[in-house]
């Protein structure tokens, strides 16, 4: 039976500060942070991803953040509820988390969940990959269109594909960087074995019929990232 993503995401995507040493940040969020939204059933799943710079729809240049915590969850505001400011206030298991934290080292957003997609009822676990799309298209339903007569169906056809969902964007937390106005109002998040695939006629393929050219160069907003799993805990 296709099990459904929870309502809600929260989407981290961080860097450890400037000084910090990168294994020991790691080690933290994996060994402390993590399993503590997981037992206070903050979050149903958490998953730690770096981002992947080697595939062909990857960004020539690096980010200023390229680590990104997924966090699923029930609560479409996350951080302001109170099992959260007892993790990262009381316990301080993860420092960009705490009142010293500066802009450079994360941003955050809320996103609700509008549709998920499992043709391959993809078992219940974290992808060993992730591609997230945001987007800020010029028709709306030009885009579920898409989606849903013609660029979910040429994905699952792709070696390694596991599901999709899609999302909107959520309320504005007190570390989303940017006017809400201006951040992408939609994010796709495709799961994949692995990546590589794009390399392959079909990959390029996925990327390169007329409507979805059409899509993405009238869209505002267009970026694509690829992700690596780290660690994932919660079901």
């Amino acid at each position: 039976m296709t099990t459904s993503p929870p309502s809600h995401l929260l989407y981290v995507n961080l860097q450890p500060a400037e000084g910090v040493e990168q294994k020991t940040w790691i080690k933290n969020i994996v060994q402390g942070y993590i399993p503590e939204l997981i037992k206070s059933k903050a979050a149903t799943r958490v998953s730690l991803y770096s981002e992947d710079y080697n595939f062909p729809l990857a960004a020539k240049q690096k980010h200023a953040r390229s680590y990104l915590l997924y966090i699923q969850t029930t609560h479409p505001e996350l951080l302001k509820t109170d099992v959260h400011a007892l993790i990262a206030t009381e316990k301080q298991l993860i420092p960009t988390f705490k009142s010293t934290s500066t802009a450079e080292e994360l941003d955050v957003r809320n996103y609700d969940l509008i549709r998920s997609y499992d043709p391959k009822n993809y078992k219940n676990v974290a992808a060993p990959s992730l591609l997230t799309v945001e987007l800020q298209p010029a028709d709306e339903e030009d885009l579920l269109r898409w989606y849903e007569d013609e660029h979910f169906a040429m994905l699952a056809a792709l070696d390694g594909y596991c599901r999709s969902a899609r999302y909107t964007i959520g309320a504005k937390t007190d570390y989303t960087l940017g006017e809400m106005d201006q951040l992408p109002k939609y994010i796709a998040v495709h799961d994949f074995d692995k990546l590589d695939v794009f390399s392959t006629p079909e990959g390029d393929a996925v990327s390169n019929t007329p409507w979805t050219v059409k899509v993405l160069n009238t869209s505002s907003i267009f970026i694509v990232r690829g992700w690596d799993l780290i660690d994932c805990q919660g079901v």
